[in-house]
């Protein structure tokens, strides 16, 4: 069965389709030894306290970086409770009690059923669908927790529309990283093509290395090409911030997906000569908006 489910990022709307096999409860266990389990909702109950204060340090903490204290608890409806006083004293919301307990709606509340409660909000979403949440979204991989004895899912907690916006900074060529280690064997600019005998301008640069050497991201970006092309043979493209584009290209093995988030200096291919390539080295490209510029280190 399916629904959809609105996630949000601070004031941030965010829409993913999340399939569900929905229940009135799900098998509870968690990840502690010792899950602690919230006896009533009265506001003087020191478990409810404890687990309101942790909701708010979590939020504190996912506006600042990707550090999150997530903690289970485990909670038996009572006759008198209902979906919106559990969320009101709880601090969570509508997205996140529903989908961890796979809710089709608020009015699922049964008396005697187990909710599982996480001390941070967001939401649950298929392993299936991760790498497709990371790429529409950005969220960082350490963000991801399993749900405990709900194996298909995973918890993905929420992160503020600061902390987006905040991460989205203006790169410059001078925040790029030499990709490879190596000697610039040939520079960007007009140079004596080896194989028309002529000058020709050259768009990159050639950094001389051994067949297979680590080839590393110049600078956190999202995979937009993994595959061959004509003349540059196994070529990575990875597109970044501020309208730059960096090129890896007579690769011998590609270690990335089209799709893939890659961090600055992550691995992500081992260098060739494939392609047009008269020996193994590593040619690399920026670009800026579709031009090519002059690297800078």
């Amino acid at each position: 069965m399916k629904c959809k489910a609105k996630f949000v990022f601070g004031f941030l709307f965010l829409n993913i389709s999340v399939s569900f096999i929905f229940s009135s409860a799900i098998p509870i266990s968690t990840n502690q030894t010792n899950a602690n389990f919230i006896e009533d909702l009265s506001y003087k109950n020191q478990e409810i306290i404890n687990f309101r204060k942790e909701v708010h340090d979590n939020i504190r903490v996912l506006k600042i970086n990707d550090t999150v204290n997530l903690k289970w608890r485990k909670y038996k409806i009572k006759k008198e409770d209902n979906f919106y006083k559990i969320m009101s004293v709880t601090m969570l919301d509508h997205d996140t009690i529903s989908t961890v307990n796979k809710l089709n709606s608020a009015y699922e509340t049964k008396t005697e059923d187990i909710w599982l409660l996480p001390n941070v909000r967001g939401m649950a979403i298929l392993k299936k669908d991760k790498n497709k949440f990371i790429d529409k979204y950005g969220v960082s991989k350490n963000l991801f927790f399993n749900i405990p004895e709900n194996h298909d899912y995973l918890f993905v907690p929420r992160v503020s529309k600061i902390r987006i916006n905040n991460n989205k900074k203006q790169i410059s060529l001078s925040d790029f990283i030499k990709p490879a280690k190596g000697i610039i064997s040939s520079n960007y600019g007009l140079r004596d093509d080896p194989f028309l005998k002529k000058k020709k301008f050259h768009k990159g640069i050639d950094i001389a290395c051994p067949k297979l050497s680590p080839v590393s991201a110049s600078e956190s970006g999202k995979v937009i090409f993994s595959s061959a092309q004509k003349d540059y043979g196994k070529t990575i493209i990875i597109e970044h911030e501020n309208g730059y584009q960096t090129i890896y290209a007579h690769l011998n093995k590609i270690l990335v997906k089209k799709g893939n988030l890659i961090q600055k200096g992550e691995k992500i291919g081992l260098s060739g000569k494939t392609g047009k390539s008269t020996a193994p080295h590593l040619h690399f490209e920026i670009r800026r908006k579709g031009r090519p510029v002059r690297p800078r280190f």
